[in-house]
């Protein structure tokens, strides 16, 4: 496994047809990152209450 970005917390992650992925951290963000380890933050993700359990838990 060759790591190609680096995440705060990174919960979840979804591969799309075309090799790339979204990748959510549980504080917020949601990313868009290529093979080559470009990311993408993805507008208009609403804001995240990330205390205790809860945050961006899903794609």
């Amino acid at each position: 496994m060759t790591q190609v970005a680096t995440f705060k917390l990174p919960w979840r992650i979804a591969f799309l047809p075309d090799g790339r992925m979204l990748v959510t951290e549980k504080v917020g963000p949601v990313w868009l990152v290529t093979q080559q380890g470009e990311k993408t933050p993805v507008e208009n993700v609403p804001a995240v209450l990330w205390q205790g359990q809860g945050g961006m838990l899903g794609v």
